[in-house]
């Protein structure tokens, strides 16, 4: 995930089930551990922008302003 490109993934297919899943959704959760931040891969499924992620640890307050972020090791 990315703070610009949001969240994103190297596989096409798993990108368009994902988005898919977001578009019919009311809330959507990450779970992602904390290697996965400021990680882009070449496709975005989805913004940051309202979603939830719950992570191991989390080191950037910058993301606070567009997700929900839940650290479980807390």
């Amino acid at each position: 995930m990315d703070l610009e490109k949001g969240f994103t993934t190297p596989d096409m297919d798993e990108a368009l089930i994902k988005e898919e899943i977001v578009n019919h959704s009311n809330d959507v959760y990450i779970l992602a551990d904390s290697s996965k931040f400021e990680q882009v891969f070449a496709v975005t499924f989805t913004k940051l922008k309202g979603k939830c992620i719950i992570t191991d640890r989390f080191d950037n307050d910058l993301y606070r302003k567009h997700a929900i972020v839940k650290e479980v090791n807390k």
